[in-house]
């Protein structure tokens, strides 16, 4: 009698367990690739490009780790043992022999039949499978990093489901969600320094490496792609247009993508009274400059209007003819004060007094950011923005 009450039991309990269209719930959910089960397979990641230059110099570096596919690749990983228990290896690609079983995160030094991942733009993002291996590669670290998110939200989706998921169709080929930041600026912004630590360099590497917008782009890589747009010489004023702003090659740059900017920092002023010629700003002048600002926002809206704006004031200058004057600073805040009233969406960032609390040697010449200045500068920016916007930092 008690082995009769035991099996009928388990009938009841089989047949509770039946899905209303009549089948049994699934198992567990695997992960296979093209018939490779996950567990056989490894994470191989691409190295940072930059690494042997900011080696060189690691005292200058604010980001510690900069191998931002590498830590894409160990959250794929953790992702992948919380949900099918498959404990993956993460590995640099140069690093380890190349097999079939392989997840490639970034342009790796694999071959694989997918799109070139040289010739992508920031925004592009690209995955898929190639035979065993998959892929998943974007235009920037940013874009890398959402198509991770994408095929995680994926397998997540799958997994729920419970039985085998089989990787052999998932493709990917779309642009990354990256919030973009345009910084316009002078020589200040792209980064006109011609030393690191003491060493003379390029001042296209210091440029590349080290200005601020640089390193802004390093501290909010994972949804972020931002654009140096600086331009040495440059000032607001229209009535000086050898020198304006809206008479530089960035600026037609800036134009040909203002329809992705999100948010623009503005960092002019600096130059405005070195290149006038009594090295002053009038009252008249003062309104020249507060127009020429306005006709600066009003040519960006007219190509996105849903454009953001941060104003910020001129860094401090220590002995340095290019010294913006307190005229420029006033004219400054006035501008603002009328931006406001005009609608125009918005903010002011006092990079006057929190430049005055910088480190001398943040400067190389008593003006231009030294290699360590940009660092700092980019940490005070990333600052402004969380605050601000609410911005996180990668």
């Amino acid at each position: 009698m008690k082995k009769t009450v035991v099996a009928f039991a388990a009938l009841m309990a089989s047949a509770i367990g039946l899905s209303a269209c009549g089948e049994a719930p699934l198992g567990p959910a695997t992960l296979t690739v093209n018939g490779y089960a996950i567990e056989q397979y490894k994470i191989v990641y691409a190295e940072n490009p930059e690494t042997d230059y900011l080696a060189q110099y690691p005292n200058y570096n604010v980001v510690d780790d900069i191998q931002f596919n590498r830590i894409t690749a160990e959250e794929l990983r953790d992702e992948i043992k919380t949900l099918f228990g498959a404990e993956l290896e993460v590995c640099l690609d140069y690093r380890t022999q190349g097999g079939d079983c392989e997840i490639l995160v970034g342009a790796t030094n694999r071959t694989v039949d997918a799109p070139s991942f040289f010739a992508m733009s920031p925004y592009e993002m690209v995955s898929g499978v190639d035979g065993a291996k998959v892929y998943l590669c974007g235009g920037s670290f940013g874009a890398t990093y959402q198509a991770k998110e994408r095929l995680v939200a994926y397998l997540k989706a799958q997994a729920e489901q419970g039985g085998e998921i089989d990787l052999a169709e998932y493709s990917l080929v779309e642009e990354a969600p990256l919030k973009t930041v345009a910084c316009l600026g002078d020589s200040i912004t792209e980064g006109a320094s011609t030393f690191i630590e003491d060493v003379v360099v390029d001042f296209a590497e210091n440029k590349a490496h080290y200005s601020w917008p640089v390193v802004l782009q390093r501290l909010f890589w994972k949804d972020c792609y931002v654009y140096n747009f600086g331009c040495s010489g440059a000032c607001v004023r229209n009535d000086l247009p050898e020198h304006a702003y809206v008479n530089t090659v960035q600026w037609s740059t800036l134009l040909t993508v203002a329809e992705k900017v999100d948010l623009a920092l503005i960092m002019l002023g600096t130059n405005d009274t070195f290149w006038d010629s009594d090295n002053t700003m009038s009252s008249q002048e003062a309104k020249v400059f507060q127009d020429s600002y306005e006709s600066i926002l009003r040519a960006l809206l007219a190509k996105n209007a849903e454009m953001q704006f941060t104003m910020f004031n001129c860094p401090v200058v220590y002995g340095h003819p290019f010294s913006a004057k307190q005229e420029t600073l006033d004219a400054q805040l006035v501008a603002y004060g009328e931006f406001l009233a005009k609608g125009y969406n918005v903010e002011f960032f006092d990079m006057r007094t929190a430049s005055e609390q910088f480190d001398r040697s943040a400067f190389c010449d008593g003006i231009h950011l030294s290699s360590r200045g940009g660092g700092i500068m980019a940490q005070t920016v990333a600052a402004a923005l969380e605050d601000l916007y609410g911005m996180k930092q990668s």
